[in-house]
């Protein structure tokens, strides 16, 4: 048995959907603007964190497995420290953690309450 069609089951046969590409250049989004006076204003900490392989998804063991095949292809004389932290622990657990590190933060925010 043919299913009933209605009006608004043609219309959207016969109309398709339109849709705009909007295009949004970093110079007219608000948040990419502000950037500059925050770099004066507010510090900007950098905590390290832990690595361990055995828990990421396939997309980043891929972008690791990228990044390590080129750092190893790559003269010795080349590498930096952090390549070559990479490709010595390339696959293993590592922990940057140190929890030393965010005294200066605690100090940081203790200092903007009052």
């Amino acid at each position: 048995m043919p299913k009933e069609r209605n009006k608004a089951d043609s219309y959207r046969e016969k109309a398709p959907i339109k849709r705009e590409k909007r295009v949004m250049h970093s110079s007219t989004l608000p948040s990419v603007r502000c950037l500059d006076h925050l770099y004066d204003e507010d510090k900007i900490f950098h905590l390290r964190g832990a690595i361990a392989y055995s828990i990421m998804g396939l997309k980043h063991k891929l972008m690791m497995k990228f990044m390590h095949s080129k750092l190893a292809r790559m003269p010795k004389e080349e590498l930096n420290a952090e390549s070559k932290i990479i490709l010595e622990t390339y696959g293993k657990k590592v922990d940057y953690v140190d929890f030393n590190t965010l005294q200066p933060i605690v100090n940081s925010l203790f200092i903007s309450l009052f």
